[in-house]
């Protein structure tokens, strides 16, 4: 998933922080920071989730896409459906 970088920057600019310092703080390296802010490579969901939370912003804001919190029967549900699609045949 990839993320609107400008908006990313320009509370980092907020905050008196620059990349090196965000990175750091959530526990990244810069070089992915900067690969998720310049759009060069998607960003797991968890982790969009954890810098909204230290920048205080929407997860909407921050890729365009409404946030829908997935529940266990309905993630087990939807891989049964894929495996019943490619005729698996192994064991659970």
């Amino acid at each position: 998933m990839y993320v609107n970088g400008e908006l990313i920057l320009k509370e980092m600019r907020k905050r008196g922080i620059n990349i090196s310092e965000f990175a750091r703080t959530l526990g990244y390296t810069h070089g992915t920071v900067s690969k998720w802010i310049h759009g060069r490579q998607g960003c797991t969901r968890s982790n969009i989730i954890r810098i909204c939370d230290y920048l205080g912003l929407d997860f909407t804001e921050v890729t365009g896409m409404k946030k829908i919190p997935l529940k266990k029967f309905e993630t087990v549900d939807y891989a049964l459906m894929i495996l019943k699609l490619h005729n698996w045949r192994g064991t659970l």
